[in-house]
């Protein structure tokens, strides 16, 4: 239960008359909720299964709820205060994630330790009952005019480090489209923490007032992320054969060249050595995709002939997912919370496995994710499933659409998953990174679709009927946004020369890994 703390004494006078049914209403309608069926009472199952609902809740189980007197005059809870502040100019398809942001964004200016939480249909437009577009973004938590800089609602726990640059719109932007031109370009600095980070505002590209809440897309990576990618001749199969279409490697391979500035622009550049991808032609005529060692990547589909148009840039825009993909699956970070978050493939009685951190299984074929809190504060976990056809979602592990699932000092929950593979893939791997953070922290804005694959915006599934084939819930991926702002491309993973290690107390992750073979 949510505690209540008041800031200031309170003599506004209260109503008598109780707006709560009694117990015996609640009862009947919670069975009606839930099919007539009793569970019993674990963390997580004080929510119906369904997920059509919307719920806002002022902070987590284990924080006190603030009361304040903003307006000088009378006293209002926090969330009470800033939710009717935004409904009071809300604009006409405003959601109830955009309503939640500004929220989040207001009560944690004025009260740290309090954090609203927002559960079920998030893309619900508030009051209707249609659904809207919701792109994951940064969000912009604090404005600091005296500086010149924001405080961006992402640090080194989603791999942000210092160079990266965003673009900020205004509070309630859907559209991201160059059509919609970004308030400001921000540039984040030294001054990084695991779930936020400042950014330095270009006073060149300021076009209009910063607000909280406001929405920022990733432009161009930090430098550490930036991948090199050396264009590889194969002279032995250049000199034998003619590749289809009549394209011979060496225009091939000048278009990709001539592609990368353009399309890969702060995630891939061209290099001769020390690099991390090699692009080549192989004996089809096709555009191979292969690691610093020569070995192509798995599951590139479809193949790029050479002679397809626009086949160049569809190679850049894989090496651009790539990037990402990885720089996702090399999140590491060795701290204090690390022995005392509890990580496990186990059984469905909560027995580990001859290896808890690895499985081989066959399609349709469950296995068990263990999770427990063993430190004496409150962890903050998400889990991110990086899948075999390079997308990467965020698992809604207790079916409540929340952003992170707060795990109380001693909780445990034992998640049951099963996996499928895409059509056509004989065998597959996804690699589950559970992140454990002290503070909040978002992780949906590292949400990628499969290779070549745009998320198409639906009603969230329920977390049985997920499939490698089908979007997660409610998540738009980062590289579609950076394409439609600043011809950033979309999809693929790549090796880097070393992991993203952090000295950061703040945080921590673990891995496992399934391999899933066809029957």
């Amino acid at each position: 239960m949510s505690r209540i703390y008041i800031a200031e004494p309170d003599t506004t006078s209260r109503p008598t008359d109780s707006l709560v049914a009694s117990r015996e209403e609640l009862i009947q309608n919670w069975l009606e909720i839930t099919g007539g069926t009793a569970r019993k009472a674990n963390a997580g199952d004080w929510l119906p299964e369904s997920r059509d609902y919307v719920l806002l809740a002022a902070c987590r189980p284990s924080e006190y709820a603030y009361e304040s007197t903003f307006n000088g005059k009378e006293s209002n809870g926090a969330l009470t205060y800033w939710m009717l502040d935004t409904l009071n100019n809300p604009s006409p398809d405003l959601t109830y994630k955009s309503l939640y942001d500004r929220v989040y964004a207001k009560v944690q200016s004025q009260f740290q330790s309090q954090t609203p939480m927002l559960f079920g249909e998030g893309e619900r437009q508030v009051f209707g009952r249609s659904y809207a577009n919701v792109h994951y973004t940064v969000n912009v938590l604090k404005v600091d005019t005296a500086r010149n800089r924001v405080l961006l609602d992402a640090g080194s726990a989603q791999g942000l480090g210092e160079g990266a640059r965003f673009a900020i719109y205004a509070p309630g932007t859907t559209d991201f489209s160059e059509k919609n031109k970004p308030l400001a370009i921000a540039q984040i600095t030294s001054d990084i923490t695991p779930a936020d980070a400042w950014a330095v505002i270009d006073p060149d590209s300021l076009r209009g007032d910063i607000q909280q809440a406001s929405p920022a897309i990733m432009l161009s990576a930090p430098i550490a992320l930036v991948r090199r990618v050396r264009l590889f001749e194969k002279q032995e199969e250049s000199t034998n054969q003619v590749p289809k279409n009549q394209v011979l490697p060496s225009a091939a391979l000048t278009a990709v060249k001539t592609a990368i500035p353009r399309t890969g622009k702060g995630w891939v550049e061209l290099a001769s050595v020390g690099e991390h991808y090699q692009v080549a032609i192989n004996t089809s005529g096709e555009y191979e995709i292969c690691d610093r060692n020569g070995t192509p990547f798995p599951n590139l589909r479809p193949a790029l002939l050479v002679g397809d148009a626009d086949a160049a840039e569809s190679v850049v825009k894989r090496l651009v997912h790539l990037t990402k993909y990885q720089a996702a699956q090399e999140l590491e970070n060795l701290s204090v919370l690390t022995n005392k978050l509890v990580i496990q493939l186990t059984d469905k009685d909560k027995k580990p496995l001859a290896d808890p951190t690895k499985q081989t299984l066959q399609t349709g074929e469950n296995t068990f994710l263990y999770i427990k809190n063993e430190s004496k504060q409150d962890l903050n976990v998400v889990v991110m499933d990086l899948q075999s056809d390079w997308a990467i979602s965020q698992l809604d592990i207790l079916e409540d659409g929340a952003s992170f699932v707060p795990f109380a000092p001693g909780q445990e929950e034992l998640i049951p998953l099963s996996f499928k593979l895409p059509e056509g893939y004989q065998e597959g791997k996804d690699i589950l990174k559970i992140f454990a953070t002290v503070k909040p922290a978002k992780f949906r804005w590292l949400e990628l679709p499969s290779l070549d694959k745009p998320i198409q915006a639906k009603k969230a599934a329920s977390f049985d009927e997920y499939d490698e084939n089908t979007p997660r819930s409610g998540g738009d991926p980062l590289d579609k946004l950076l394409e439609a702002i600043s011809a950033d491309p979309d999809e693929i993973p790549p090796t880097r020369e070393a992991q993203v290690m952090s000295s950061n107390r703040g945080w921590t992750t673990k891995t496992v890994t399934i391999t899933v073979k066809a029957v």
